[in-house]
This record gives structure tokens, sequence and C-alpha cells, in this order.
């Protein structure tokens, strides 16, 4: 990516008007990497699409954008929503444990206490 962070590469992302508009990325030795696309109208930065196994660079760029409802397409972004409940949920069922764990009575007459580890 460092090739890419040239001036006429922030000049063409800036350039990138409507939703759908891609340009390809270049290499030093002159070859197609990719492409950046504006995956939606209100998105400011681009995204990039390189071929994939299989795939064409035209076809995955048809994909991608036919997958973004917002700037990062539908897949990634479920999986990441996904992922972060599944975190909080983790976290919630983690902190209930080390309260059940913690609270403990130190002896037969006396009142429970919360243990530190």
């Amino acid at each position: 990516m460092g090739d890419f962070k040239t001036r006429r590469h922030i000049f063409k992302a800036k350039d990138l008007q409507k939703e759908g508009n891609a340009f390809s990325l270049i290499g030093s030795s002159g070859k197609v990497l990719g492409m950046a696309l504006k995956s939606c109208e209100k998105s400011t930065k681009p995204i990039y699409v390189s071929v994939g196994h299989r795939i064409s660079l035209d076809t995955a760029l048809r994909l991608t954008h036919s997958c973004c409802k917002y700037r990062v397409p539908e897949p990634i972004r479920q999986d990441c929503l996904y992922s972060s409940e599944l975190q909080w949920v983790k976290i919630q069922t983690v902190q209930s444990f080390f309260i059940r764990l913690t609270f403990q009575p130190r002896n037969e007459s006396s009142e429970p206490f919360l243990s530190c580890f």
C-alpha cells in the first residue's frame, strides 16, 4: 500500500465523486495491482479491491460494489458486528463467572467478601 500513497493517488481518491466510481492502482512496474472504489455516496475514503482466487479484477469490483450498503461491504460489516456482539457476551459471561467465583465466605461464621486475584 505504500506505493499508492503518492500525491497523484490522493488527488484521484478525492476526485471520486459518486458511488461506484473507481480508478486503477498501478505499481511502479506498470502492472495494475487493484482498484480504489467509492463504495457508497457518503463515503469519503475509497476501499481497495484486488483480484482473488479464480476471479477477475472487474468481477471483484462489481461484486464488492454490489455488497456495499455502507462504506464497508456488507459481509465484512456483518461479521464485525457479530464478533463485537460475541465479544460483549463473552465479557459479560466471564465477569459474572468471576463474581460468582470470588464471592465466597471466609469461614462458616463470617460475612461473604469479594476477593481479588
